[in-house]
This record gives structure tokens, sequence and C-alpha cells, in this order.
């Protein structure tokens, strides 16, 4: 009898263990529900909606339409989480705010991904990014406003952002007056603005390459009793600002397409910033028996760091020697030993290529005049 018993309470805890398991699982279900790792929405549903019903990771993808922002859910949508948005191509995705508000706003704990669509007509700064962002192939037009840093972005996080085009964005700012619209520019007094695309706050680092930015504006909106004109492309207010083969063109100011008050800045958004790099050269090779003494001189721009010098004989390589680190225009007397089999008559003669940095871990200047020819 207690046998039986004992059976029966086994049964009954197994039973017990097994709903509570499936109580879990329905509990885990239930809470995944309306919320997926990709999404695609078309321009009769909202970009709130999208947003929320993707999971954190996740990809909200816009076909090819016009989002309006007089549609509450299309606009001033706070992004909270990773998340990708992507739509079909500048040309087909446009989010258009109607001069009505922003698009988006990035928390400082979110990485967030914007490619291939277009914004346009914001009221102040089309994306505000606290976070992380990066920008692929998107174009901004139009945006910005009265009283705004930055017209397209403002950037107080990390922001990348390529390939990709500003035009027509504006920054306007006023310390005595504030106006809801545009009026004829010559009859009011109003301050300047800053960056007219884009405004890299103290706390941002804004990357910039391969971009084209065409007719921004900064500046007073009228042409008033005194104006600061600061940044009709980029103003950077103390942050890091970096830029890379990015175009300008018929923008607006007196300060330069780019206004620099931070650091990694090139103030005139024509030229591209060069990076300081070694580069290798040796200079002559003396010899004593089977000994060859290289001398390789650094004579690029910045320190090189430690590589491998080979000798050839024709295409065959025959010794290697660790080089050790050169400064900047400093010359290294580099002991080759040839090994002796290649010292006897048939090769002895022969004229043997050295190079230095065989494996190319140094990334040099020049990288074709690592070579000499010597007996």
């Amino acid at each position: 009898m207690f046998k039986i018993f004992k059976t029966i309470n086994k049964k009954k805890t197994i039973s017990i263990l097994i709903i509570g398991i499936l109580a879990i699982l329905a509990i885990s279900i239930l809470a995944g529900v309306g919320t997926v790792h990709a999404v695609s929405i078309d321009s009769s549903q909202t970009i709130k909606d999208g947003i929320e019903n993707t999971v954190s990771g996740g990809t909200l993808t816009l076909s090819s339409g016009t989002w309006k922002g007089s549609i509450h859910k299309n606009a001033n949508n706070l992004i909270d989480k990773n998340l990708t948005i992507k739509g079909q191509g500048s040309d087909k995705t446009i989010i258009d705010l109607e001069n009505k508000t922003n698009a988006f706003s990035i928390c400082s704990y979110a990485t967030v991904t914007i490619q291939d669509l277009t914004i346009k007509n914001s009221a102040g700064s089309a994306i505000e990014n606290y976070g992380t962002m990066n920008v692929i192939r998107c174009t901004f037009s139009g945006n910005g406003g009265f009283e705004t840093f930055g017209g397209a972005i403002h950037n107080a996080g990390t922001t990348y952002i390529t390939n990709s085009i500003f035009n027509n964005n504006k920054a306007l700012y006023s310390s005595r007056t504030y106006m809801d619209s545009f009026g004829d520019p010559s009859n009011t007094n109003v301050l300047g603005g800053y960056g007219g695309a884009i405004f890299n706050a103290k706390s941002g680092t804004t990357n910039l390459q391969g971009n084209s930015f065409n007719n921004n504006f900064a500046g007073p909106l009228m042409g008033g009793t005194f104006g600061i004109d600061f940044g009709k492309d980029t103003y950077n207010d103390g942050g890091k600002l970096n830029w890379l083969s990015n175009s300008t063109n018929g923008n607006n100011l007196n300060s330069g397409g780019t206004y620099n008050f931070g650091t990694n800045s090139n103030s005139n958004a024509i030229n591209t910033p060069t990076t300081k790099k070694p580069d290798l050269k040796i200079t002559k090779i003396t010899k004593k028996g089977n000994y060859r003494f290289v001398f390789v001189k650094n004579i690029g721009k910045a320190s090189a760091g430690k590589n491998t010098l080979g000798v050839y004989i024709g295409k065959t390589l025959i010794k290697t020697v660790s080089v050790k680190s050169i400064g900047v225009g400093k010359t290294l007397k580099v002991k080759v030993v040839i090994p002796k089999k290649y010292m006897v008559k048939k090769y002895k003669n022969m004229f043997k290529t050295f190079k230095v940095d065989i494996r190319n871990v140094v990334k040099e200047s020049n990288e074709k005049n690592n070579s000499f020819k010597a007996k």
C-alpha cells in the first residue's frame, strides 16, 4: 500500500512539473506576440507602429512610398533600442515631415542604422542622436529652421555618415525674436545659426565619408544687425569631427564649409585631410664576405613599426631578417647573412633583390620603393 501511495505521488509531481513547464512556455510565447525580428510596412502603416513591433536588434523595412509628418505616428519617434531602419532607396522611400516636427530621436544606449531613404522638410533637426547612429545612402533635403542646431542632424553621440546627400538644409538662430515662418530676408534683426546640415555637440563624434553637401545655409535668416554664420555644412562645438572625401557646393556662409571648435576637423571642406604615414626605403647596401648591411630609411611622416626584410634570387626567397621600428627621418642598419649555399660561384655574382616589409604590415604612403638590387 505504501509503495502504491508513493507511485501516485510521484505521478502527481511529474504532472505538476509538466503543467508548470507548459505554463512558462505559454507566457514566453505571449510575451513575444507583436514583436518580430524583421518587420516590413508600407505607407498605409505608421513608422511608430513599425518600430514598436520590431524587437531590439531587428530590421524595420519601409516600402517605396511617402510617410507624411502630418500623421502623428510618422514623426517625432523615439528610438530606445538597437534597430535598423531600411528603405528601398532615397528616391523611393521618403519621410516628408511637412515642416511639422522631426523624424527621430535616438537614446544614448541605442545603436541605430538608417539607410536608403530620404528625410525632408523637418521643423528643427531631422534627427537628434544621443547614441550611436549609422547613416548610409540617405538624402536630407529642406530640413531645419529657426532656433536650430543642425538642420539635418544634431549629434551628441557617435555618428557615422557615408555616401549621403545634404541639400538645402538650414540652421537659423535668434536671441531676440522667435518666428514660426520664413519672411522677407531684409527686415528684422536675428542672430546666426550653427550647422546648416550637421551640428556636432561637445560630447559628439561625427565621422563623414563620401557625402555631398549642396546649398545648405547657416546664419541670420534676415539681414539683421548682427549675424553669426557658423558652419553651412557642419558646426563642431568642441567634439570630434572627422571629414574624409566629402564634397561641398554652393553653400551660403561666411565662415567656411566646416566651422571647427573641436578636434580632428578639416576647416576647408573641399580639401580632404591626408593621414600621415611612414615610407620605408633602402638607401644603400654594403657588403663584407657573406654579410650584407642594408640601410633602411623612413622617409615618411609617421613612425614605421616592426616588419620583415627579405632577400630574393629571382623569385626565390633565400633569407628573411626582422627589422625594428624606425622613427621619422631615421635610418636603420640591418645586418643580413647570406646563406653559404648562395655564396658559391653559381650565385655569388648574381644580383639579389633586397625588399623591406615583404609582408606589408606597415601601411606606407608609397608601397613601390621598398626594393633594392645588389650582388
